[in-house]
């Protein structure tokens, strides 16, 4: 099993979209000849992913239960008995009678506010296994982990941290704005905070989002972006998304979306695109590229 967080500092970046993308397509093609079975762990309190995903009255429904991300970890914390799947909560494979790649099935751990002040707020004498109880669990149901991780955390925000910590890659979206740029530096200031406790954790790539780079925004602003990345030892991705009202409603729960190609419409090739390339910087052979 492994774990792909999406994180950036600076908020408004793209970072629950570029979640919601990779589980989708990741959730409807073939690893290694067999649909890898997905989870997706939404670690903001504001649910965007979750909700994205699964709805608004599923997200009530994971408050009203209990049912979130942190009391689970609250429940290992404390050594009580419980069962995995019941705080995963399931997207069903699109329906559809076209040829188009369905949404594939995955699941998904929602987090919220309270629970993550309360988890937040306990002292944990040793995190590294705490987390690696929660991946032993989770690897016995899952290939594949996607974390989104909220903006601005501290180190207070315990929870956020964890997810960092048994992380295996992190992919950092970002605009090519210059007020994006300054913010950079601290995103790399917390993930090498973690590197120094767990030497695992890998920087995939950055990921350009919302971009065009005919225009003078990227063309001014990409070769700082390239200096910044060169000085922490990864990338810059190829393939970037556009700025499109289009993905900006792929993640709207109100639509009843059932293929990939009816969720990201004429941004098919792009979303997909950036999928494949980010698989590869994660050691991921895909067998079907369509």
């Amino acid at each position: 099993m492994k774990i792909i967080t999406i994180y950036n500092n600076k908020g408004g970046v793209g970072k629950s979209t570029t979640v919601q993308f990779l589980a989708d397509f990741f959730s409807s093609i073939k690893i290694k000849g067999k649909r890898a079975r997905i989870l997706v762990l939404d670690v903001d309190g504001q649910s965007s992913s979750f909700t994205s995903l699964l709805g608004i009255q599923a997200t009530s429904v994971a408050i009203h239960s209990q049912k979130t991300l942190p009391k689970y970890f609250l429940n290992l914390l404390e050594h009580k008995s419980s069962n995995f799947m019941e705080y995963c909560f399931e997207r069903e494979e699109g329906v559809s009678p076209k040829k188009s790649i369905k949404l594939g099935k995955l699941h998904v751990m929602m987090s919220d506010e309270e629970g993550m002040d309360s988890f937040d707020a306990r002292e944990i004498a040793n995190p590294l296994e705490l987390t690696k109880e929660f991946k032993k669990r989770a690897s016995k149901e899952f290939d594949l982990i996607f974390i989104d991780l909220p903006a601005n955390i501290r180190e207070g925000n315990s929870l956020c941290f964890r997810a960092l910590e048994m992380s295996d890659f992190v992919v950092i979206p970002i605009e090519p704005t210059k007020i994006a740029l300054n913010a950079l530096p601290k995103t790399f200031h917390k993930i090498r905070t973690i590197q120094s406790k767990t030497k695992k954790l890998k920087i995939a790539g950055i990921l350009l989002n919302k971009t065009d780079k005919r225009l003078e925004q990227y063309q001014k602003h990409h070769k700082e972006l390239e200096i910044l990345a060169a000085q922490n030892e990864t990338i810059i991705f190829k393939n970037s998304l556009p700025n499109a009202s289009a993905l900006a409603s792929a993640t709207d729960d109100t639509h009843d979306f059932a293929t990939l190609k009816e969720r990201y419409q004429n941004y098919y090739d792009h979303v997909r695109k950036a999928a494949l390339e980010i698989a590869e910087a994660c050691g991921y052979k895909i067998t079907n590229k369509k």
